[in-house]
């Protein structure tokens, strides 16, 4: 199967030390928990305002690079307009506290790798040109 989603959760996720290779339902949920972690970090971001701004952007970059390539494959897309709207609650219950920015770090850093890790991928998945 190629999909693009089981390729870097390959790279990602826990799962993949294990001696057996996951299945793809395994990966695809390992993906939809890891994209609402890194979705309530960006709310949260976006409430607390704990990053500067060339890091902010950044973020969202990267974010935006996991929302686009989650969106091909995830189906129905309600799935992810429904662990957005979860991810947005609980950043908004959510004090502005040490604890938060941590959460804030872990995403900026977990959707970078997601983010290179696609874009290597779909590189390596562009028709060659002779």
């Amino acid at each position: 199967m190629k999909n693009i989603l089981a390729i870097v959760m390959l790279f990602l996720s826990p799962l993949s030390v294990s001696a057996q290779t996951p299945s793809p339902e395994k990966l695809m949920g390992a993906a939809l928990e890891d994209y609402g972690k890194v979705a309530g970090a960006w709310y949260l971001n976006k409430k607390c305002g704990f990053l500067a701004t060339p890091l902010a952007v950044e973020f969202m970059q990267n974010v935006a690079v996991v929302n686009i390539a989650m969106a091909k494959e995830v189906k129905p897309p309600k799935i992810l307009f429904m662990i957005q709207k979860a991810a947005k609650q609980t950043a908004e219950a959510h004090e502005c506290t040490k604890s938060s920015e941590k959460i804030v770090i872990w995403g900026v850093m977990h959707s970078r790798n997601w983010s290179k890790q696609i874009k290597k991928i779909q590189a390596q998945q562009l028709p060659k040109s002779d």
